[in-house]
């Protein structure tokens, strides 16, 4: 039963991102919307993933299912820069790839189950897009989205706004210290060792310098766009 279900969710998401309904406003404002009244009135029950988890959950809709239907209609709507034929062509590249196991579908309801906070989800949006548009490979939305998943919420709007800066000043420079080691259990900045001396002369009580990796970057500059200011990290 509960394979069917997850093939049932599966199914369902596949034939939402491939669909036009993404480009023909239906998702435009239903992500601001009170989804109680909308799933009443069956505004959102045609999008197919939505109308599964709400079938799955049977006579009543828990909380759980509200915010996942809720995710789901934000990343869906942030999806509406790329075609459908686009994200049609993607999940047949990804899913005919023999690296990788689990299907695109269920790789993204896992992730945006877990994800604890609506921004998240946005920026996962945007990630994507970035690799049906060929700009990030799978393999490295996977690690960025899996990061945004890990990291702090703050931490990561502190990374965009370092990438989105005009000019890097002390205070800056500060918070960027402070974010690069809040993120490297995230796997988006790495450290490299100083020796004691070099330490000590640069007046340092610890000889760990973290940076920004290049999964950072890449995250950056997807989701900043035009923003993103390059050779820092």
């Amino acid at each position: 039963m509960e394979n069917e279900q997850k093939a049932d969710l599966e199914t369902s998401f596949i034939e939402t991102l491939t669909s036009s309904q993404l480009q023909e406003g239906v998702l435009q404002d239903v992500a601001e919307v009170a989804l109680d009244s909308l799933l009443i009135d069956g505004i959102v029950r045609d999008i197919p993933i939505v109308n599964t988890i709400v079938q799955l959950g049977k006579t009543a809709v828990t909380v759980r299912d509200y915010f996942l239907v809720r995710k789901v209609l934000l990343f869906l709507k942030g999806l509406n820069e790329t075609t459908p034929e686009q994200r049609e062509a993607f999940i047949k590249k990804v899913e005919t790839d023999s690296k990788y196991q689990q299907r695109i579908g269920e790789t993204l309801m896992m992730l945006l189950d877990r994800y604890d906070y609506l921004d998240k989800v946005s920026l996962m949006s945007k990630v994507l897009c970035g690799c049906i548009e060929g700009k990030i490979s799978y393999d490295e939305f996977l690690r960025i989205s899996t990061a945004i998943d890990r990291a702090f919420i703050e931490d990561l709007n502190e990374l965009l706004h370092y990438f989105a800066s005009e000019e890097i000043n002390r205070e800056l420079n500060n918070r960027r210290i402070r974010t690069t080691k809040n993120v490297y259990t995230s796997n988006l900045s790495d450290f490299y060792v100083l020796t004691e001396d070099q330490a000590k002369d640069a007046g340092l009580e610890y000889p760990q310098i973290y940076h920004f990796n290049q999964y950072a970057v890449k995250f950056a500059k997807v989701v900043l766009e035009d923003r993103f200011h390059d050779g820092r990290w």
